[in-house]
């Protein structure tokens, strides 16, 4: 008895024939009767079409609204599918029993750092599939949901703020009138704060050259570049804290000391990050500027959850002897052709960029250590990270193997030189 009380329905789902219309408001209505105390989910179907909403403190919001039919009518393939559709087929591919049932994995740091080394072909592999997870999995859906939301706030924000400096323009010199104005227009910018990043979308757009093409259209194309820059991000701060060159914030070390000195019960995991951002703006200032693809980062509750996750994956990995293109591996495994093209990654093969390296006498052979080497449009860093083997085999066989464990360190390479 004691195990059956224990039994809770996270999810309940109310079915109905195929023929019948699940748009009945006497349908939703007896369906949310079976929410209990622990329902996070409540669901209609009628086998073809399917309408699920989640369960929050502030009420229920529908966040599936499929009718598979219709997609099947299209012969949509999945890169055909609209942006919403997109979203809401990834929340679904997320709501898995394991998510559901035991998300106190995602809090247990010290037990996962760092076992799988990526300098193994299988441990590679699993990072670029985790990678793929991650982009197009947990943030994709994320940041198309969250679009919406901010496109909408930062509109009113700005039709609002509109409509006070008009009034404070006729408000003819009244201080009385000016200063209640004035006041307000500081309270619209703390309401509207969390919406204020998204100004960048549309000086995206004019930089890329899409001026002119519809926001819904772009939409996907402006999420997946906002989530690969947080990943370049993220990858640089877990190489330089495993190799050493940054404190551990993100690494299983710098999480489960945080977790010991915190006053709240939970983690604020967007704070972490901003932590480690910090840090690594000394080491690399230009990079971690806040940008216009930042502007998901403002978010809260839910980003909060993508976050943990994101982090509990990359502490896996074990990156202290890294030497890979990371994400150009990632886009010639997971991007088809069309989708790169699309959003104008272009991977250049390791075969081709030798054979370029090779072709403009960039080798161990020659004197490269003189030389400057520009990638003006460096993407992931493959010619780097070529170049960057090549200069080391150069310094190894300039001064010998004796010197080979601190040439490993780029700082001492100019003190070597002279």
């Amino acid at each position: 008895m004691g195990e059956e009380k224990d039994k809770f329905a996270v999810a309940k789902i109310e079915t109905k024939r195929p023929t019948e219309n699940i748009d009945k408001a006497e349908y939703v209505e007896q369906a949310f009767k079976y929410e209990e105390e622990t329902t996070k989910y409540i669901g209609l179907t009628n086998f073809l079409r399917l309408k699920l909403w989640e369960i929050k403190k502030a009420g229920s919001e529908l966040r599936v609204d499929v009718d598979f039919p219709r997609i099947l009518e299209q012969k949509k393939s999945v890169e055909q599918l609209s942006s919403e559709e997109k979203a809401q087929i990834l929340f679904l591919s997320n709501l898995a029993k394991e998510s559901l049932f035991d998300t106190s994995r995602y809090e247990r740091f010290d037990e996962t750092y760092a076992r799988i080394d990526i300098t193994k072909e299988a441990g590679f592999r699993k990072l670029l599939d985790r990678l793929n997870y991650i982009a197009n999995d947990l943030l994709l859906g994320y940041t198309v949901r969250t679009f919406e939301e901010y496109k909408e706030g930062y509109g009113k924000y700005q039709a609002e703020l509109s409509r006070v400096e008009s009034e404070l323009k006729n408000s003819e010199g009244g201080s009385e009138l000016s200063y209640g104005l004035l006041k307000y227009r500081q309270k619209l910018e703390e309401e509207y704060k969390k919406y204020g990043s998204f100004s960048g979308f549309w000086l995206w757009k004019e930089y890329s050259g899409k001026k002119d093409i519809a926001d819904e259209e772009v939409k996907e194309i402006f999420c997946k570049e906002s989530i690969y820059v947080l990943l370049n991000k993220l990858l640089f701060i877990r190489i330089g804290e495993d190799k050493n060159l940054l404190p551990k914030n993100i690494s299983n070390g710098g999480i489960e000391v945080l977790r010991e000195r915190t006053i709240h019960e939970d983690i604020v995991y967007k704070q972490v990050l901003e932590w480690a951002f910090t840090e690594a703006h000394h080491l690399y200032p230009h990079f971690y500027e806040t940008g216009i693809l930042d502007w998901f980062r403002t978010g809260d509750g839910e980003l909060n959850q993508q976050l943990n996750k994101v982090l509990w994956i990359l502490n896996q990995f074990d990156f202290t002897h890294v030497d890979r293109d990371i994400l150009g591996n990632l886009y010639e495994k997971y991007l088809p052709s069309g989708e790169r093209k699309r959003l104008g990654e272009f991977y250049t093969p390791v075969e081709v960029i030798r054979y370029i390296l090779t072709a403009v006498g960039y080798t161990y052979s020659y004197e490269i250590e003189t030389k400057d080497l520009l990638d003006p449009a460096c993407g992931s860093g493959g010619f780097l990270v070529e170049a960057t083997r090549r200069l080391t085999s150069r310094f190894l066989m300039k001064f010998g193997k004796a010197n080979k464990d601190e040439l490993r360190d780029p700082k001492n390479w100019r003190r070597l030189m002279r």
